[in-house]
């Protein structure tokens, strides 16, 4: 196949904003290679509008939530895509049942491209494996490998979200209307999440955000969507005293005006999510905070310089807690279960490789736990103190595993 005979390339890309924004430097890298290629992406309708007009896109194919769910209906519209255009290259992002469909009605592609997954291997004719630990722009990335046959693959990491002038100087318009004073420095705060337990301690939270204000006289604008973040953020707003730095009647109504929101920004700090991705592609500095059980090293792209974050892995035991150990024991699983109620009353556990999927989210001084190997319910779990735990090695399948070393640090 030379270079030509690729012509239509079809990216699937369902779900979040970030996910979808991440997916541009795959965009990029096809149309990179591929300049005479007319690039197609699937996306879900409620984002669909925020990529409209990119350069690395030629169309936007959106399907409604409630297309989605309409079996028939679903397949009938996937079936219309597929041939309506004859596609050289399907790249199924997803790799979903749900997603599966577009290759299928389409099996004379000659690259049918999807994440390893069981279910696929007689539709998808290439599967490169990836692995879940790495950058996630490195695994979109890596979904474009198979066209290698055609011709050397030059990759970009890089991803942007274009906006024009003109979108951005109407909304700094509105900004400047409602109390954004550009002669300071104007700072965009994901306060609240559209996911509760993503969301940073509330406390913590406001403290910082005195801290940009006191250091400097920055104006802060609270970023929310829908009714519940909107609650979240006026309550943090009126803790806050309704401080005059905070411009709180700005509000971008769809993913549009949130990019021009954004690009009028000198700096993003807050809760990790879609605006941070869009911050990054749109070149505003960032600063993110990242919950337990959401990586920075597969969510923050190029983590460092203009963009960063924090998890729990960078915080060292020493710098959190008091440096002298004041307790130490071994657990075993059946001292656990006898600890009956009495279980509500013991600290959280963070393994010393940093896997906290057991963490589900942080409730001011309190943690919800999932702990899978001990109990099927979920607990609220005290975390005044926290255990650094060194899991032992592997039992066989039905034999409890030991948690050794466990060390107690003061609060």
């Amino acid at each position: 196949m030379n270079n030509g005979e690729l012509k239509n390339i079809l990216v699937i890309r369902y779900r979040r904003v970030g996910d979808s924004i991440l997916a541009m430097a795959l965009c990029r890298t096809l149309k990179m290679n591929f300049p005479e290629a007319r690039i197609d992406l699937v996306l879900d309708a409620n984002i669909a509008p925020l990529f409209e007009n990119h350069p690395d896109v030629d169309r936007v194919i959106a399907f409604t939530n409630e297309e989605k769910h309409r079996f028939f209906h679903y397949l009938a519209k996937v079936r219309q895509v597929v041939r309506s255009t004859r596609y050289d290259a399907i790249i199924d992002m997803r790799s979903t049942i749900q997603t599966l469909w577009f290759s299928l009605f389409s099996i004379r592609t000659k690259y049918r491209i999807g994440r390893k997954k069981s279910y696929n291997w007689l539709v998808s004719n290439y599967r490169p494996k990836i692995s879940k630990n790495i950058d996630m722009v490195v695994q979109d990335l890596m979904l474009a490998r198979p066209l290698q046959k055609i011709k050397p693959i030059h990759e970009c990491r890089e991803f942007s979200m274009p906006v024009s002038e003109t979108e951005k100087m109407a909304f700094r318009s509105y900004m400047e209307r409602n109390g954004v004073d550009f002669n300071r420095p104007v700072v965009f705060c994901a306060v609240a999440t559209r996911i509760p337990w993503k969301v940073w301690d509330k406390e913590r939270m406001k403290a910082v955000l005195r801290l940009i204000i006191e250091r400097y006289d920055a104006c802060l604008i609270f970023n929310y969507g829908g009714d519940e973040e909107r609650r979240y953020v006026e309550m943090l707003y009126n803790e806050m005293d309704c401080d005059s730095h905070i411009a709180f009647g700005v509000e971008a109504k769809g993913l549009p005006q949130l990019k021009a929101m954004l690009a009028n920004c000198d700096f993003f700090f807050g809760n990790e999510g879609g605006p941070r991705h869009l911050a990054q592609a749109l070149g505003v500095p960032s600063f993110a905070i990242y919950p337990p059980h959401i990586s920075k090293t597969v969510w923050l792209p190029s983590n460092g310089g203009m963009h960063q974050g924090i998890e729990v892995a960078d915080i060292e035991s020493s710098r959190l807690l008091d440096k002298k150990p004041i307790m130490q024991s071994d657990l075993h699983l059946s001292q656990w279960k006898k600890c009956g109620t009495d279980w509500l009353l013991m600290p959280i556990i963070i393994s010393r490789n940093n896997e906290c999927n057991r963490i589900v989210r942080i409730e001011g001084n309190y943690g919800v736990l999932r702990t899978r190997r001990f109990f099927s319910n979920s607990h609220v779990v005290e975390c005044a103190l926290f255990f650094y735990a060194s899991i032992g090695s592997p039992r066989r399948k039905g034999e409890p595993r030991e948690f050794a070393s466990v060390i107690k640090f003061g609060a």
